[in-house]
C-alpha cells in the first residue's frame, strides 16, 4: 500500500484529458508492462458509498466517466 502512495506522490504522470471536472492522467511505470492510471475529482459524497462503489469493479462503466468496461483480475484482500 505504500508502494502505491508513493507511486501516486512521484513525477512523471501525462494529463490525458481533463474535463467536466475530471481530470485522468497516466504513466508506464520503468520495468513493467502496465499502465497505471490515474483519476482525479472533487465530489461531494458520504464515503462510505464511495468506498463501496470502489470494490464493486464491474460497476464502474455506470459510473466512471469514459469507462466502458471493468472487470476484476485478481482480488487479493476485502480492502
Amino acid at each position: 500500500m505504500i508502494k502505491n502512495l508513493i507511486e501516486l506522490d512521484s513525477s512523471g504522470w501525462t494529463l490525458d484529458k481533463k474535463s467536466h471536472g475530471i481530470s485522468i492522467s497516466y504513466k508506464f511505470p520503468p520495468k513493467s508492462s502496465t499502465v497505471s492510471l490515474l483519476m482525479e475529482a472533487d465530489i461531494e459524497t458520504d464515503c462510505a458509498k464511495l468506498m463501496s462503489l470502489i470494490t464493486e469493479v464491474e460497476l464502474f462503466s455506470q459510473y466512471v466517466p469514459f469507462c466502458n468496461h471493468a472487470t476484476t483480475l485478481k482480488s487479493l484482500s476485502k480492502t
